[in-house]
């Protein structure tokens, strides 16, 4: 056993294992609780931090105001679970190839084109059951604010697209020992300034239970659709939107009644814009913006009230993400206003 081996009645992290943890890239932001929660998870699923099987993430949460963190497991770590699990069961575990496509359909088992691929394939066999799963690269492909891949999804995308494939077969074979469970290439996207949201394409039409309990939640679908209409605040909002995102992909809901929701989200985040602007115009002294800031040219590109509604919800995801703070989320909101004001006056004359 190592120095930094966790132990069974361990209760907390000691001294090097939390100096370790700090050098990997966990700030001093992290609370206690998190760090017990995050020694829990590691025992729980009995996955090693320290070579990189879980790892402790931390991402803005508008609401509490700092970064909040959450563990996320590697795709070694799913393939861990999945052998260990497989291996209590005595069952198999093996893969078909890898497969990726262009546009044009054509799967090859292995990318050789300069763009990144525009889906991939991965297929789990389960003691000889098979688990075909498709997901497109525009769903989890991390972009940089002007829309362009960054990190490891620009140097390697086949991989990366390959590696979140390869976790959404991995849990709907092991869906017991997996389900909640989000590999860190998945939920890269998640830091997205509001580009592409995660969707997966199956290959098989789902069976008849399935489609039932798509269609059997109109409950939440209705409450969802009310709630939409009067969240009170951005950070509200976009969790209504993960939820949404969640249930889709769960197959609880059908894209159709998904998209309904999303649209009365974009409304309702115009509204709280526009109130907000109508309180800036009463009184408050808003910043402008720099016209050779990025967002400066985004407000420009709007030119209808569709456009207005896309960039107040980037803007929400944006701030809600942490790669805005308020004050500059404020500026942006002001400057859709007025732009939107200037095209109206347009339409006027």
């Amino acid at each position: 056993m190592t120095a930094l081996a966790l132990k069974e009645d361990q209760t907390y992290w000691d001294e090097n294992q939390l100096a370790v943890l700090q050098a990997g890239g966990i700030d001093e932001g992290v609370t206690r609780a998190e760090l017990q929660a995050f020694l829990h998870e590691c025992q729980r699923r009995r996955l090693d931090p320290f070579t990189r099987q879980i790892y402790l993430i931390g991402r803005w949460d508008n609401q509490k105001k700092r970064k909040a963190y959450r563990s996320q497991t590697s795709i070694d770590g799913f393939r861990l679970i999945a052998r260990r699990a497989a291996d209590e069961a005595k069952e198999t575990i093996e893969y078909e190839d890898t497969l990726w496509c262009g546009a044009d359909g054509r799967w090859v088992d292995v990318w050789l084109e300069n763009e990144p691929p525009a889906a991939c394939k991965v297929v789990v066999l389960r003691d000889g059951k098979r688990f075909p799963t498709t997901a497109r690269f525009a769903s989890y492909v991390q972009t940089n604010s002007n829309g362009e891949m960054v990190g490891l999804w620009r140097k390697m995308p086949d991989g990366q697209i390959a590696k979140c494939t390869e976790a959404l077969a991995l849990r709907k074979a092991f869906p017991e020992e997996l389900g909640g469970i989000y590999a860190e290439e998945e939920m890269a996207q998640a830091d997205n300034p509001q580009r592409v949201h995660a969707e997966v394409i199956r290959d098989d039409t789902p069976p008849p239970a399935i489609q039932a309990v798509a269609r059997g939640d109109q409950e939440w679908v209705k409450a969802t659709l009310a709630a939409a209409e009067i969240f009170a605040d951005e950070a509200a909002g976009n969790k209504l939107w993960q939820d949404v995102i969640a249930k889709r992909n769960d197959g609880k809901i059908v894209t159709a009644d998904a998209e309904r929701i999303k649209d009365k989200i974009r409304a309702r985040w115009k509204t709280l814009a526009d109130e907000a602007s109508a309180e800036l115009v009463q009184g408050e002294i808003v910043p402008e913006l720099d016209p050779a800031d990025p967002w400066a040219l985004r407000v420009e590109e709007i030119a209808s009230e569709d456009d207005a509604l896309t960039v107040a919800s980037e803007v929400a995801e944006a701030l809600s993400g942490g790669q805005l703070d308020d004050a500059k989320a404020t500026a942006v909101h002001a400057a859709i206003a007025a732009r939107e004001a200037a095209i109206s006056g347009r339409a006027a004359a």
